[in-house]
């Protein structure tokens, strides 16, 4: 009887399991292919210093996002 029950928990599990990991993997192929938009630089917003230049998108959304890139180094 103990067996029967912990073979019905395991499978239990395992099925709540790969229901859980095709959610995420669902979620996930929704965000890089499915949710991918094309943001355009605002020329205006281009900063930065010495090590680092950041500048600023606007996206189809609404949003702004901000992109921050370290500057290439030249070792001699």
């Amino acid at each position: 009887m103990k067996s029967k029950m912990f073979l019905f928990l395991f499978g239990l599990l395992a099925f709540i399991g790969i229901g859980i990991f095709n959610l995420n993997a669902n979620a996930q192929s929704s965000l890089e292919g499915g949710g991918t938009m094309t943001c355009v630089l605002d020329r205006d917003s281009i900063s930065g210093d010495e090590w680092m230049i950041c500048a600023m998108y606007d996206c189809p959304d609404g949003s702004r996002q901000q992109v921050c890139n370290l500057r290439e180094v030249i070792v001699h």
